[in-house]
């Protein structure tokens, strides 16, 4: 099934099929999950959309929260794992797109999704598990304490 989403979103990516058509489907939990780290894939590979990012953040706009999160750990773990740099021009870029997606998309909890974002892109999330329970001013990226 993955092959069949990562396929699905290249035609997203090369404008073949639009984002509303994409997610028409009926689609599972885990095709959340899929979607989520192979647009990342997806963004990272295409070299020659001038769209790219507008899509992507149209894409992640539309998940829920923790598909939200896992979509852009994934984007920063796809940049980590293979040596890409990410300066901070193209992380605020890309922070300004999903922003205006999110807006544009009618998010009701555009504050969470905003903290998650950052928590995410800048690689905070992965000292989640220094953080103190409860501290009364940060949460770990999910918004849960284990």
């Amino acid at each position: 099934m993955s092959n069949k989403i990562y396929l699905g979103l290249k035609k997203v990516f090369n404008n073949e099929v639009s984002v509303d058509s994409f997610f028409e489907k009926e689609l599972s939990y885990l095709d959340y999950k899929h979607i989520a780290a192979l647009s990342a894939l997806a963004f990272v590979e295409d070299k020659i959309n001038a769209n790219k990012l507008k899509t992507y953040s149209d894409i992640v706009s539309r998940f829920n929260l923790d598909d939200f999160s896992f979509a852009i750990v994934c984007l920063y773990e796809m940049y980590q794992d293979n040596d890409i740099p990410f300066p901070f021009q193209e992380r605020q870029d890309i922070i300004w797109s999903i922003c205006q997606s999110l807006v544009d998309n009618g998010n009701s909890d555009y504050d969470e999704y905003i903290r998650r974002l950052r928590c995410a892109i800048s690689g905070l999330y992965q000292f989640d598990r220094y953080l103190v329970k409860d501290n009364g001013r940060e949460l770990p990226l999910y918004g849960v304490w284990n």
